[in-house]
């Protein structure tokens, strides 16, 4: 028991030697593995904070994105920064050495990180000096619940308990930190559709308020639905608004230009409101915005820059200009923009009815330039498989290759502006071949194996019921077929290179003249490049009539001219008693299914 004893306690010693000897290497790989997840979470911050920085400056001043980001342990805050293009994010890693993440932006940026780990909620603000970002809430920790949208008010919705002393109208903006399928504002009580300007802003302009106490806030349907804090305004409005009277420039006049996001000058717009911004190279009183020759005051953000949104606007094309007021007035350009918010037209969908050709060319018109899609589904035009081979202009075209049956073809199309079809056009048709009956034009008597041995047969299209005897024995050999020795008949339709053959079918009624011990029919379909057949039995008794069939069906169509004018049907039989027994034919002829094209 003793010397049991003893070995357990070396036996422990030894564990307890080889466990401290690993803590080292199970400490360092703790420590790269917390550094490498601290800067994969900085990577992915920086990078969502400046692509919102560029989004902000691109979509111009006043525009708020929220941006949600996780501050990893071991922010060295010294070595972070938000300044100039650059937004630098700096984390202790192993040995308390720093590893910086960056990117740098479109715009100039300042900003500030905070030092407390967690998930954050920051305002990317556009400004006319630049970019801003910030924590929305300082050294707090905001989580925010997965899928509810943060819902901010953007520039220029009024402050909370705003008092306007003259001013008969509201504009409302929202911005969210997700994309929204669709945002409302509840004003006093009514909920109204706000209209988007991308996937994550919103705005709604209230006019002709009288005066009073209005409360507003905004709902963001996302995956689940966000809301922003109510707020209150007073109006004191102007009943009846005085329009606001043209200023006459004066030489020396304020520098005005209009910046993003105004639409360039002859551009087109996919919706029916127009954003104004104007900047000033210097500090102006007033600025008065013409649009469509009607005149109205313009809000600002500050001194330099100033805005107007016009709604309610109908598809067309529209003028603006601006004026602004300095020490004198100067006068911007005249710019010119068409709002377009109606999808094409289409018309002349085509084909129709019943086709006897298997290649129809789908076809449509629209009455803009656009781009068309079509499915044997009905979807929306995002989910369309099939882009027209002809598109873009008005005239729009696609080469189908369609075997015979009903069809229905589903079309939407979209103009250079992104307005699409809510509803299909439907192209329908029928394919089916032309049917035509033929008699065989020439016949020949092959027996023995001696070859051509009597004149052609003619004519074979004559009254039905009428015998056509062939004076040669019929090509037989005692219980074995030899399809060298036959009766052959030729067909010779006439087709064209660009006709498709869909189907032969081919009918012989014959009789033996000589009773017959045990005897089998063969009838032969060749061309060139195939050939088919079908067998029958003889009559044991003379006289007799025997009918034989042979549908051919060609899941491919015969299209080679050598396959289409050269089809050649067949005759041969065998006898067990080696009988010569003699034909007469009756009516052959080939019902033939084709196709024009």
């Amino acid at each position: 028991m003793q010397r049991k004893g003893q070995g357990s306690i070396e036996y422990l010693s030894v564990v307890l030697l080889m466990l401290l000897a690993l803590l080292p290497i199970i400490y360092y790989s703790f420590q790269q593995v917390n550094s490498q997840s601290a800067i994969q979470q900085a990577e992915l911050a920086v990078y969502k904070l400046s692509s919102a920085a560029d989004a902000a400056y691109v979509q111009g001043v006043g525009t708020q994105i929220p941006v949600t980001i996780t501050i990893p342990d071991g922010v060295n805050l010294s070595a972070s920064y938000i300044t100039a293009n650059e937004i630098n994010l700096a984390v202790y890693t192993q040995n308390s050495r720093t590893t910086s993440v960056f990117r740098t932006t479109l715009s100039n940026v300042s900003g500030y990180f905070t030092t407390n780990p967690g998930t954050y909620v920051f305002v990317v603000s556009s400004t006319p000096s630049g970019v801003t970002v910030a924590p929305l809430a300082s050294n707090i920790s905001a989580t925010p619940t997965p899928g509810v949208p943060l819902i901010l008010f953007a520039p220029p919705t009024p402050a909370n308990q705003t008092v306007f002393s003259a001013q008969d109208y509201v504009e409302v903006n929202i911005s969210s930190n997700e994309s929204l399928s669709s945002a409302q504002l509840v004003w006093n009580g009514v909920a109204e559709n706000m209209a988007p300007i991308n996937s994550t802003n919103f705005f709604l302009n209230k006019t002709g308020l009288a005066n009073g106490n209005y409360t507003y806030a905004a709902y963001g349907y996302g995956i689940l639905t966000g809301y922003s804090q109510t707020r209150l305004i007073t109006i004191a409005a102007i009943p009846t608004p005085t329009p606001t009277p043209t200023p006459t420039p004066g030489p020396g006049g304020p520098l005005l230009t209009f910046i993003s996001s105004t639409p360039a000058n002859a551009s087109s717009v996919a919706s029916p409101y127009v954003f104004a911004n104007l900047s000033s190279n210097e500090s102006l009183s007033s600025a008065t915005l013409e649009f469509d020759g009607v005149n109205s005051s313009m809000a600002s953000f500050n001194s330099t820059v100033y805005y107007f949104n016009k709604t309610g606007l109908s598809d067309g094309l529209h003028s603006f200009k601006a004026y602004g007021t300095a020490l004198v007035t100067g006068v911007s350009q005249t710019q010119f923009v068409t709002t377009d918010t109606a999808p094409p037209v289409l018309s002349n969908l085509l084909p129709t009815g019943i086709l006897n050709n298997r290649s129809a060319i789908l076809h449509a018109v629209t009455d803009e330039n656009a781009t068309c899609k079509y499915d044997t589904t009905d979807l929306a035009y995002g989910l369309m498989g099939n882009l027209f081979s002809l598109t873009g202009a008005t005239v729009h075209n696609q080469t189908i290759f369609s075997p015979r049956g009903s069809y229905a073809y589903y079309v939407r199309c979209s103009d250079s502006l992104g307005n699409k079809n809510n509803a299909s056009q439907t192209i329908s048709f029928i394919v089916e071949p032309i049917f035509l009956l033929f008699y065989p034009s020439l016949g020949w008597d092959y027996y023995s194996g001696t070859g051509i041995a009597i004149s052609p047969i003619t004519p074979l299209n004559a009254i039905d019921g009428t015998r056509y005897t062939i004076s040669a024995n019929i090509p037989k050999q005692a219980s074995a077929f030899d399809d060298t020795k036959n009766i052959s008949f030729n067909f010779s339709a006439g087709l064209g290179l660009t006709y498709f053959v869909d189907q032969v079918w081919f009918l012989q009624n014959y009789r033996i003249s000589a009773a017959s011990v045990t005897g089998f029919s063969k009838l032969m379909f060749r061309t060139p490049s195939r050939s088919y057949s079908n067998f029958a039995a003889l009559p044991t008794a003379a006289n007799t009539d025997v009918n034989q069939s042979l549908n051919v069906t060609f899941p491919l169509s015969l299209h080679d001219p050598n396959d289409v004018n050269k089809i050649q049907l067949g005759i041969t039989a065998y006898t067990s008693d080696n009988k010569n027994a003699k034909t007469s034919h009756d009516m052959i002829r080939f019902n033939v299914s084709y196709y024009t094209g």
